[in-house]
C-alpha cells in the first residue's frame, strides 16, 4: 500500500454535516474513533451477519427509533414485518421452540409439575442493546430485511450513508401452558381440594393467562379442555429492534465525494470500476477498500454492531400443540 492510495476518511465529514446527514456522520466518526477491528465473515463470504459476530466483542452504537421513524421506506419495511409476525413460518417455528423441543417435548410436558413455562420474560419496552444481545442467538425469530439505497429509488440520504443496508428482528414473549398439568389439577376430587388457597398461595402460582388480553382467555381455556391438546403456547408480545454491523468487509462503492464543495453523488462509471480512487478531492470514489485503507495506516476503525433499543408491541397469538 502506497500513501497515495491513503486517504483520511474524516475529510468525509464536513461533507455530511452540510447536508444534514447527523447520524451518518456520527456512526463513521464512531467507526474512526474506535481500535482496528474487521467483522467475522463466514468463510467463502463477502459481508458479516450478527450471528458470526456474537462473540466477537465488537462495540455497540444505539440507534434511535425516532431517527428510523424519519424513513417513510423504513417505515414501510417496519409494517410489512408486523404482517408477518403471526406468518405459517413463524408458528411452526414457535410450535418448535416453545412447543415440544427440549424443553417443551411433550415427554418433558408430561412429566413436569409446571403447569406455566414462561418464554422471554425478560422482554420489556425500550431495552437496550446491552440488556438483549445475549438472547438474539436462541431466542430471536423473524426478521424483515431493509435496503435503504434500493427503497429510496437509489438516491442518497442519512438513511442510506448510516445504514445501507439492516434488518428488523423480533423477539416473541409469553408462556407455555402444560394442558395435561392443567386438566389433571382440575380433575382433582373435593377432597383434595378440600383447603382452600391461602392468599400467599395465590401470589406465588403463575397466572394462567399471564399478559394476554382479556378477550383471549375464553379461546385458551377452549383449547386446555381439549384431551387432545397437550400444551398451549400464548404468545402476548412482540420485541422489535433494528440491528446491523457497521463494516467494510467486501467490495462496496459508497458514492463520489466532493470535499471541496460538500457534494456527494452516484456516478454510474465509478460504481461499475468499483475501486477507491481519492486523487481528487472533487471527485473521490469512495468505497469499502477506502475504509480499509485507513485502517491499515492508522491502526484505527473498528467495526461494530447499531442496534435499536426494544420496542414492545401487543400481539396476542394463541397457538395449540397436539
Amino acid at each position: 500500500m502506497s500513501d497515495t492510495d491513503y486517504f483520511d476518511i474524516t475529510e468525509l465529514f464536513p461533507v455530511l454535516e452540510a447536508k444534514g446527514w447527523k447520524e451518518s456522520k456520527n456512526l463513521m466518526d464512531f467507526w474512526a474513533k474506535g481500535t482496528a477491528k474487521t467483522a467475522i465473515t463466514a468463510p467463502g463470504k463477502d459481508k458479516s451477519t450478527i450471528g458470526d459476530n456474537i462473540n466477537s466483542g465488537m462495540r455497540k452504537y444505539t440507534i434511535s427509533w425516532k431517527w428510523l421513524n424519519q424513513f417513510p421506506n423504513a417505515n414501510k419495511k417496519y409494517n410489512a414485518l408486523l404482517k408477518n409476525l403471526d406468518s405459517k413460518a413463524v408458528i411452526r417455528e414457535l410450535k418448535k421452540t416453545y412447543g415440544f423441543s427440549t424443553p417443551y417435548s411433550y415427554n418433558s410436558i408430561k412429566q413436569s409439575h409446571a403447569q406455566i413455562i414462561p418464554f422471554n420474560s425478560w422482554l420489556v419496552d425500550s431495552m437496550q442493546p446491552d440488556q438483549y444481545f445475549k438472547y438474539i442467538k436462541d431466542h430471536q425469530m423473524q426478521y424483515q430485511e431493509v435496503t435503504p439505497f434500493e427503497d429510496n429509488n437509489y438516491k442518497l440520504d442519512d438513511l442510506v450513508g448510516a445504514l445501507n443496508n439492516f434488518n428488523f428482528y423480533a423477539f416473541y414473549k409469553g408462556h407455555t401452558i402444560n394442558a395435561i398439568k392443567y386438566r389433571e389439577n382440575k380433575a382433582l376430587s373435593k377432597h383434595e381440594r378440600n383447603t382452600k388457597p391461602t392468599k400467599s398461595d395465590l401470589l406465588k402460582t403463575p397466572s394462567l393467562f399471564g399478559e394476554m388480553p382479556n378477550f383471549m382467555h375464553l379461546n385458551i381455556k377452549r383449547h386446555l379442555e381439549n384431551k387432545q391438546v397437550k400444551s398451549v403456547i400464548c404468545v402476548s408480545h412482540i420485541g422489535i429492534y433494528a440491528g446491523d454491523i457497521y463494516e467494510f468487509n467486501g467490495p462496496q462503492y459508497l458514492g463520489t465525494w466532493d470535499t471541496v464543495n460538500n457534494k456527494v453523488f452516484v456516478s454510474n462509471w465509478d460504481a461499475l470500476w468499483g475501486s477507491s480512487d481519492t486523487d481528487d478531492n472533487k471527485d473521490l470514489s469512495i468505497t469499502n477498500e477506502t475504509f480499509r485503507i485507513y485502517r491499515d495506516k492508522k491502526k484505527m476503525g473498528g467495526d461494530f454492531f447499531a442496534f435499536s433499543p426494544i420496542k414492545l408491541i401487543l400481539k396476542p397469538l394463541v397457538i395449540p400443540i397436539y
